[in-house]
């Protein structure tokens, strides 16, 4: 399936500068997803999989950059990195 960024935007709260953003970032590539024929952009279930998870670790507090560098690391393993962020915060709290 595809979605707009106008689906993007009603339904997972992104604006369209912060999908611009992720493009700029290296987190999202655009050849991927911008029909050739219109130029628009139509994101997969799989691109809707990676904005979800940089929504998800802006929420816990992670920056732009932090998540390029981490999501883009070999290793990058999201229950791991969740899993350290929780950690982080519970010994910020204590």
């Amino acid at each position: 399936m595809k979605y707009t960024v106008n689906w993007v935007q009603k339904n997972l709260g992104v604006t369209r500068k912060t999908l611009r953003n992720y493009e700029e970032k290296g987190l999202m590539d655009k050849t991927t997803f911008q029909n050739p024929d219109n130029k628009y952009r139509e994101y997969s279930d799989q691109d809707i999989e990676k904005i979800w998870l940089y929504r998800l670790l802006q929420g816990v507090g992670k920056k732009i950059d932090e998540i390029v560098e981490t999501t883009q690391n070999t290793d990058f393993n999201m229950q791991a990195s969740l899993s350290e962020i929780i950690i982080e915060k519970k010994k910020k709290k204590s």
